[in-house]
């Protein structure tokens, strides 16, 4: 074997482990890209607070509080089609603006064609309960479904929800 031969041989030997290693990086990348896509789409979060909780009740043993509901989208793209699942643990009327409202409720449905990445979506609810159960308002629980770019549709729920 000449020294032509040897070199031809060690070059060879060099651009394959060279092959190997690239291909070995291009699959760390596609691993680490789907897992940032996980975290994302897990990442879709309902938060809410109350906005003012009155002290006392009204004279028919109500009370009416405002909630702010918000959709963070923390990924990149955008996510469309969201739907915002409310369960309450008590039995609410959601008062309007103009002063109606709505029949009793223990669930609420808020919506949005798309929440922009890196964006939120903020919805205000003034909600009429009856005074005394107000503290169990905070086992609320909150299902968002929500579509990606490509149309797969997920669902994440937040929320402490009914104690045992």
């Amino acid at each position: 074997m000449n020294t032509e031969d040897v070199i031809t041989w060690a070059a060879t030997a060099i651009a394959l482990v060279g092959l190997f290693f690239a291909g070995w990086q291009l699959r760390l990348l596609r691993a680490q890209r789907d897992r940032e896509r996980e975290v994302e789409q897990r990442g879709v979060a309902v938060m809410w607070r109350a906005k003012d909780v009155p002290t006392t009740a009204d004279a028919d043993g109500s009370s009416a509080a405002s909630y702010e509901f918000t959709v963070y989208n923390p990924g990149k793209l955008p996510v469309r089609d969201v739907v915002v699942s409310v369960e309450l643990p008590i039995e609410v009327r959601r008062e309007h603006y103009d002063s109606s409202v709505d029949p009793t409720t223990s669930t609420l449905t808020l919506d949005t064609p798309v929440i922009a990445g890196g964006q939120h979506r903020v919805w205000v609810r003034r909600l009429r309960m009856q005074f005394d159960d107000r503290d169990r308002m905070r086992r609320m629980q909150c299902t968002v479904t929500f579509a990606d770019l490509e149309g797969k549709t997920y669902t994440n729920l937040w929320g402490r929800g009914p104690r045992e």
